[in-house]
């Protein structure tokens, strides 16, 4: 197969038929008429001369060949977009995880005391259900227009005294067993509910810190990146500032509420304390 040369020095080979059409080089698109006569003559390809600051040569060539907002973007403002973005990831998740977790403590304790309580409530609530049918008997013995049978009459409030003792009585069985079991089974969950209560509202200054310090971080990152950036990046850094913007002043509520009802969420302690014994 023939060799011909286009007029930038670049070798090519063709086919017979090729000879005397116009063609175009692959390497350098320079349009010549191919002649033939070149077979077993090479022409060596040009060195490609290498522009002063081209990325080719190297690292020093690659930083030479950036412009200076390209390298502001590339090693200021997307680390900063990443270190930003997970602080302020780290910061909320552990505000919410460590607020879960007092809720998890809390709904243990609270779940050990249920059986126990409404056994008791079903006890109290028959014997008031008595009391109160005795108490319509006697009014009603009271309202009627027939003669009244005192002994009967003695008698039913009697009773009702009776089951006003045994009412008492049951409060005061309900409070023992209570108390029983509050410096008993129940005194261990007690205590992971107030410790996770507390751990909440000692770290929640610092998940706090975190939070806000990572959002400067992120918006620093933003705005590096609308100034910096070429094309797309520039457009999408444009679109997050709107977002931060319209969130900070036009939606700062909700940032207050946030902070606020976090912060709130750890000065109560959400344990009950043990009920006082009745007189």
């Amino acid at each position: 197969m023939p060799n011909v040369t286009c007029p930038n020095g670049h070798r090519l080979q063709v086919t017979d038929r090729h000879i005397g059409q116009t063609i175009k080089c692959p390497t350098c698109q320079a349009s010549f008429v191919a002649e033939g006569g070149g077979e077993g003559f090479a022409f060596e390809e040009p060195e490609k001369t290498e522009e002063r600051g081209s990325p080719s040569r190297g690292g020093k060539g690659l930083l030479r060949g950036l412009s200076l907002a390209g390298l502001v973007n590339n090693f200021v403002g997307k680390p900063m977009l990443f270190f930003g973005l997970i602080l302020v990831i780290l910061g909320r998740g552990c505000d919410a995880t460590s607020l879960r977790s007092v809720s998890r403590s809390d709904a243990q304790y609270r779940q050990a005391k249920v059986g126990l309580q409404l056994e008791w409530d079903a006890k109290l609530s028959a014997v008031q259900q008595k009391i109160e049918k005795k108490s319509r008997e006697i009014s009603e013995s009271f309202e009627g227009g027939g003669k009244r049978d005192e002994k009967h009459l003695n008698e039913m409030q009697k009773e009702k005294s009776e089951l006003d003792k045994e009412l008492r009585k049951l409060r005061i069985e309900q409070s023992s067993a209570l108390a029983e079991k509050e410096n008993g089974a129940w005194k261990p969950l007690r205590e992971t509910a107030m410790k996770a209560s507390n751990n909440h509202r000692m770290s929640i200054y610092w998940y706090e810190w975190l939070f806000i310090f990572g959002t400067v971080v992120l918006v620093v990152g933003v705005l590096t990146q609308a100034f910096t950036g070429q094309g797309p990046e520039r457009w999408v850094a444009y679109i997050l500032i709107a977002i931060i913007t319209f969130s900070i002043y036009v939606g700062g509520a909700a940032w207050i509420e946030s902070i606020v009802s976090s912060a709130g969420s750890g000065t109560t302690s959400p344990v009950e304390r043990p009920a006082p014994f009745p007189r």
